[in-house]
């Protein structure tokens, strides 16, 4: 995001499915080099379609306000100091064009 101009921001928030596993925090923060943050609700989505309705509904002034209302955080993980999951990374996105065929076929 950074590299396309996003900037402000210090971690990344997970939730859903895939944030319940530790593992998969640990793995994101690794990969993308930021610290990684659940949010106590596992129903991002939703929770995100309310704050906005809620917002529209004029309960909060702005997006920001509703947010700072109704998210609270969860565990925070840090990227790893060893760089093993950004070495495979690479490899993957370099190995990846050449194997994308190969899994379209497969799927």
């Amino acid at each position: 995001m950074r590299t396309v101009g996003v900037t402000g921001f210090d971690e990344i928030r997970a939730t859903g499915g895939g944030s319940k596993s530790a593992l998969w925090r640990q793995i994101l923060a690794d990969v993308l080099e930021m610290p990684v943050m659940t949010t106590t609700s596992s129903e991002g989505a939703a929770q995100g379609a309310a704050m906005l309705a809620a917002t529209g509904a004029g309960w909060f002034a702005d997006v920001q306000d509703a947010c700072r209302a109704l998210v609270t955080s969860g565990e925070r993980v840090e990227p790893s100091p060893a760089d093993v999951y950004r070495e495979r990374y690479a490899q993957y996105r370099s190995l990846y064009p050449a194997l994308a065929p190969t899994f379209r076929s497969i799927s």
